[in-house]
């Protein structure tokens, strides 16, 4: 059976999930293997730890799949494309199908999309008489954000209009980044403008948050226009208004060009695929009362819904959503006490019984290998350990047995799992700059967002029990060695167990600690409370002050938390703003108390920092007694009780 590669920029993002339709569609058709790699695109260290994920780059070989198809598009946003074409020269003799970047002696499948964008601007022109526009694009090294750009420019000069450059704003394909470029642009300069085009659909729901804020309505104050047709486009509020250049399309034919590069038939260098406008709610055309019409194409005719999207839409996933959170969430809650990697598989086992995930694999390195930012390739060993296998479908066993292989002949061992999967998603375990290994698990017809956010915990769990366990080794060491590596490796134990940020004891830290707590309770017959603890707006002060602001924030929780603390009290930071409490002594009555001292305490704060923003706390408190005091069940009980204090606080702030 042929084995079909496909190398995007990140699961989630509509495109991808456009694009993997598209390829799944293909493959589901003609019994293809789909084998999907969230390579991510290069030199991306800007934005995070994304460049991470470029080390499953050295699984794209050969003897692992038949062919590969790039998003080119999206996996060359910061580089030059004379620097990834010569990335693709790298992939030789590997058979390879770029979409959305023409590259020499490789075939290409291509939007045509300067008509239709053309005929938006006209449309928003002519039709809805706007004049002073926004245009929101991307790095100069993107290919797609120069050609859309020059079609703008061009099209404003066609009717005697041009753009300030202040009115031309860099928001990088990203939402965020793009609700932000507003909110600034607005803070400077007021609304002198009545239409936001975005070169793709992210930025232009950035662009509506921000506007929405601001109480500025769409589309009768301003105009938002996106590219890429997103399934959100069609159902957001309000609709967008886009082009649409038919990304599964693409890739359906791209699947298509790389089965007969596996043939060894004939292709053509490039292969065109014409985009159309979706004129939609956000800029008029479309009306409330139309409730069947999904959009107006450039003369005026409505299209409807077909009755599978509706379907679609009302049997979403809401309620599978919250199925699979919920039990992700218990699987971290478990976990967070865990020190050995057996018992931790033991947890994913349950987590994947629980959820739509059919199996899972995980393969490691021997050592972990440092990756860092300012490095432009990662070499994998060439010996990987298959470490963990689990599928419901195989009698709901484990396999935990080692088997080692080399990852450029074969990506995994054929044995791996019993049952053929079509569609195989691969994610690296790393861990800040280092990595570990990768996973492998089927790929399901759900929300692709679950994939990036399953298996982005499920690498934090693993990697921070790997590290657990390398750090017990190397204690077994130090401890036959002189006072001096003694010493050494008790300021590593300490650094183990304490927060960066905060300074204070990190998760594991509280563990320990809170443990021993417990353990003295019950000997001498003590109660006490664990509480759990988070801000309330934290993301709302990252996203309007930033992350360093978001920072001093967290550091100001944890000055509050230690202030109204005694020093036999334990108190730790989970990660994020999620900070724990153990104190002796305490019962309801005098958690009263410490509420009202928590509130106090953030006034004095937020009246004396200077700080544009403001903290206050929410808690949840659970009674230890000495019959009752396990730490993971204390810590559930409070986070439920959080949870009914955050929801109570939301309800009132409505």
């Amino acid at each position: 059976m042929k084995k079909i590669g496909l190398a995007v920029h990140n699961i989630h993002e509509e495109y991808s999930i456009e694009l993997i339709r598209g390829v799944e569609k293909y493959c589901s058709e003609n019994d293809l293997q789909l084998l999907l790699f969230p390579v991510n695109a290069q030199k991306s260290e800007n934005h995070g730890f994304e460049y991470r994920a470029q080390s499953i780059k050295n699984l794209l070989t050969p003897e692992n799949v038949d062919a590969l198809i790039l998003s080119s598009g999206t996996l060359s946003s910061f580089i030059t494309k004379e620097e990834f074409i010569e990335y693709v020269k790298t992939l030789s003799p590997l058979p390879v199908v770029s979409i959305g970047v023409d590259v020499p002696g490789v075939p290409t499948i291509l939007s045509n999309s300067k008509k239709a964008f053309t005929n938006n601007i006209k449309h928003l022109i002519k039709k809805h008489h706007r004049k002073n526009f926004i245009l929101l694009c991307a790095s100069e090294n993107n290919y797609d954000a120069v050609s859309r750009k020059q079609w703008f420019l061009e099209t404003l000069e066609s009717f005697k209009m041009y753009m300030d450059k202040t009115k031309i704003i860099n928001a990088d394909f990203n939402k965020i980044r793009a609700k932000n470029a507003i909110n600034l642009y607005i803070s400077k300069f007021g609304v002198d403008f009545d239409c936001i085009v975005c070169l793709n659909d992210g930025m232009a729901f950035g662009a509506i948050e921000a506007l929405t804020e601001h109480g500025i309505r769409i589309p009768e104050d301003v105009i938002v226009t996106g590219f890429d047709n997103s399934k959100r486009a069609r159902f957001s509020e309000p609709s967008l208004s886009t082009i649409d250049p038919q990304i599964s399309l693409q890739s359906y034919m791209a699947t298509q060009v790389a089965c007969d590069l596996i043939d060894g038939k004939k292709t053509d260098e490039i292969y065109y695929v014409e985009a159309t406008e979706r004129f939609r709610v956000s800029c008029g055309c479309v009306k409330g009362r139309w409730l069947l019409s999904d959009s107006v194409d450039y003369y005026g005719r409505r299209h409807n819904f077909s009755k599978k999207s509706l379907y679609s839409l009302v049997h979403s996933v809401p309620n599978i959503v919250n199925t699979e959170l919920y039990a992700l969430h218990q699987l971290i809650q478990n976990s967070l006490a865990i020190v050995s990697l057996n018992e931790l598989y033991r947890l994913i086992s349950k987590y994947i019984d629980r959820t739509s995930l059919e199996a899972m694999a995980i393969f490691t390195y021997d050592k972990p290998k440092d990756y860092l930012p300012d490095t432009t390739s990662f070499k994998m060993p060439h010996k990987v350990k298959r470490v963990f296998v689990y599928e419901k479908l195989n009698d709901k066993n484990i396999n935990t047995e080692n088997k080692i292989f080399n990852p450029y002949k074969e990506a995994f061992p054929e044995d791996t799992f019993k049952h053929y999967y079509r569609k195989l998603v691969f994610y690296p375990l790393f861990e800040s700059t280092y990595q570990y290994g990768y996973i492998i698990v089927p790929l399901e017809n759900h929300d692709y967002l679950f994939y990036e956010l399953i298996l982005e915990s499920f690498s934090k769990e693993i990697t921070a029990s790997i590290k657990l366990e390398l750090e017990q080794e190397a204690n077994t060491i130090l401890e036959n060695k002189n006072s001096r590596l003694i010493e050494y490796n008790t300021r590593m134990a300490t650094l183990s167990t304490t927060d960066e940020l905060t300074k204070i004891n990190n998760r594991r830290g509280f563990t320990i600690e809170a443990n021993k707590l417990l353990k003295a309770a019950k000997s001498k017959n003590r109660y006490g409370m664990i509480l759990f603890c988070d801000m309330d707006g934290l993301k709302k002060i990252n996203d309007t002050y930033g992350h360093e602001a978001g920072d001093r924030a967290i550091i100001a929780e944890s000055k509050i938390l230690q202030n109204i603390s005694r020093k036999s009290d334990v108190i730790g930071r989970f990660g994020g703003d999620e900070f724990a409490l153990a104190i002796e002594g305490m019962d309801k009555k005098s958690f009263k108390l410490l509420e009202q001292r928590i509130i106090e305490e953030s006034n004095t704060y937020n009246k004396t920092s200077k700080e544009k923003f403001k903290v206050s706390i929410s808690i949840g408190a659970a009674q230890y007694t000495p019959a009752n005091n396990d730490l993971e069940k204390l810590l559930a009980i409070a986070d439920k009780e959080l949870y009914k204090v955050k929801a109570k606080k939301h309800k009132e702030n409505k």
